[in-house]
Formats: structure tokens, sequence, C-alpha cells
């Protein structure tokens, strides 16, 4: 009997032993864990709170700086731009050179009209007046042909516009002008005074022509042209054709 409960007793003892040990060992680990937790998210909470404070500054500083940029307060300019889009006529009083095959460049007067009727073509007569000057050949040894000095030039030309571009004045106010390239082909003739027979020498032409024009405001316009008139014959050659340069700028208006 007595033997009986000494082996239950030293049972006990073993498992109370184990049971003891076991917790021990739990509890080791769970320390163990807990500093492994500790130790590395303490960096991470101050790391996280460390980056939220400073974006939460950038934040205000980016706010801050918004808040004390001045806004230009930017003004836009009305350009003013003219068109010959509605334009039916126009007239022009021009100057400039005529030079006959032949002879001396000499000055040139004239006027012209234009129709416009549609905005790409147009339609004009010219007359303009000049004058011959044969000092040349006279003191180079040949008799003069001319009678009467004064020149008349007349054509009439249909024309076409090829270029549209604009002409920008830096001002206060800055204005836009509106040119204009053209081609032009037409008719005429050059009514030339001679002697001995004091008739009139009359030369029929073909003319070509090209120039631009630009629009200076709702009704004044400035025109330049540049011109030949070929004539079948020169009037010193009449072998020859003619080629009768003209040269001029105007000013008109258009309405």
């Amino acid at each position: 009997m007595t033997k009986l409960i000494c082996d239950r007793s030293q049972r006990a003892n073993k498992t109370s032993l184990k049971t003891v040990t076991n917790q021990c060992l739990l509890a080791l680990f769970g320390r163990s864990l807990l500093s492994v937790i500790v130790r590395f998210s303490i960096p991470l909470l101050l790391t996280s709170g460390t980056a939220y404070a400073q974006g939460k500054a950038l934040d205000e500083h980016q706010t801050t700086n918004q808040s004390s940029i001045i806004k230009p307060e930017i003004e836009r300019n009305k350009i003013n731009a003219t068109s010959l889009n509605n334009t039916l006529i126009d007239s022009t009083a021009y100057v400039g050179l005529f030079k006959p095959q032949g002879f001396e460049t000499q000055a040139l007067t004239g006027i012209q009209i234009a129709i416009h009727p549609l905005d790409w073509i147009f339609v004009e007569a010219n007359y303009g007046v000049s004058q011959i000057n044969d000092d040349a050949r006279v003191s180079a040894g040949f008799q003069t042909i001319i009678d009467d000095d004064q020149l008349e030039v007349l054509s009439a030309h249909i024309g076409i516009q090829v270029a549209n571009s604009q002409l920008i004045l830096n001002r206060p106010t800055p204005i836009a002008l509106n040119a204009s390239g053209f081609l032009s082909v037409g008719a005429g003739n050059i009514k030339i005074s001679t002697s001995p027979q004091r008739s009139t020498e009359k030369l029929n032409t073909i003319v070509l022509g090209m120039g631009f024009k630009i629009l200076l405001n709702q009704w004044l316009i400035i025109d330049s042209t540049v011109r030949d008139h070929i004539s079948d014959s020169a009037l010193l050659d009449k072998d020859s054709k003619g080629h009768n340069l003209e040269f001029r700028v105007g000013l008109g208006i258009h309405y």
C-alpha cells in the first residue's frame, strides 16, 4: 500500500514539473516575441509620423506660397483690321516712272479706277501721262522724231488676288493692316506725237503687271504696281517688240 502511494506521488511530481517547464518556455517565447515587435514597430511608427509631419508642413508651405503669388492682370489688346471683302470700287491717283524702249526714263502721273465684283478678282481702267526725252539721241547726232514731248498711256486690266497677309504695327494699340498681292493682264495703247508728219503714233500694247495693295484704314489704300506694256513694234525699231516699263505707287480710296 505504501509503495502504491509513493508511485502516485512521484508521477504527480513529474507532471507538475513538466507543466511548470512548459509554462516557463511559453513565457520566455512570449517575451521574446514582444521584444521583437516593439523593436521593429517603434521605428516604423516614428518614421510614419515624421513623414506625415513633413508632408503636412510642405502642404502648408505650398499653400502659403500660392497665396503670396501676385497674379498678373492681362489686358488683351484689340487689333483693328480692315478688309477688301466688302469693297466694290476703289479709285487711285498715282505717281511713278515710265521708260519707253529706246528713250530715257521720265516721271509718270495718272489715275486708276477698279471694280471688285468678287473678293479675289477685279477689273480696272488706267490713264497716265508722261514725257519722252529725245535729247540723248539728238546729242548723238540723230534727228529727233518727236514733235510733242507728251506721252499718254491707256490700258484696261483684269486682275486676280494671289496672296493675303497682315502687317502688324507695334503700337500701344496694335493695328493690323491687310495686304494682298495680285497679278494682272490687259490691253491698251501708248500715244506719241511724231514728226515730220505731225501725226500721232499709237502703239497697241499687251500689258502684264503685278503688285500689292495695303489697306491703311476703312477707306484709304496704298497701291504699288509694276507693269510691262508690250507693243508689236518699238518706236525706233519697227522690226522688234517694244517693252515699255511702268513703276508706280498710288494712294486711293475704296468704298
